[in-house]
């Protein structure tokens, strides 16, 4: 799985988080921890206890998922396809050359834009998790932060791409 796709992944899982969803993180790959929902359970603080899941070390991988689709996202906007094609300024006589960058740029493209959208997404899963958490303050306020970033990114990204 490509980081993307990795980044994608969980970004859809975080939008989708609801109030009496159990959050616990996957496997770790060369990309990092990701997350899984489920429903509760009976068993589920047993579960938790067991494999350490915690308030504290799941909203630590969100918002490295977060973090991780940000850079990404910069990353890309700040690549060389991205630029040259952005710059309407190149003499390039080469077809085959302008060609190659067209598919390259469309491909940074189409990441931008998917993780834009998806990190936007994330916002109601977000806002689902202050909810469950409403009691504890510092949890609300760190999602609280997210979400402003996520709006912040949004912000930095439409700018770009006009």
């Amino acid at each position: 799985m490509t980081s993307i796709d990795f980044i994608l992944l969980n970004l859809k899982i975080i939008s989708r988080i609801s109030e009496n969803h159990e959050i616990s993180r996957s496997k770790s790959n060369e990309n990092g921890h990701g997350i899984i929902l489920s429903k509760r359970k009976y068993y589920s603080p047993l579960s938790r206890l067991f494999f350490g899941d915690s308030r504290d070390r799941v909203l630590e991988d969100i918002s490295s998922i977060i973090h991780m689709a940000i850079s990404k996202n910069a990353d890309i906007i700040n690549s060389t396809p991205f630029k040259k094609n952005n710059n309407k300024n190149i003499n390039i006589n080469e077809s085959f050359i302008i060609s190659k960058l067209d598919d390259e740029y469309n491909e940074c493209m189409n990441n931008v834009v998917s993780i834009k959208n998806d990190i936007s997404n994330c916002i109601s899963g977000l806002e689902n998790l202050k909810k469950k958490y409403i009691l504890d303050i510092t949890v609300c306020a760190r999602i609280s932060i997210l979400i402003e970033k996520i709006n912040n990114h949004c912000i930095f990204i439409d700018k770009k791409l006009l």
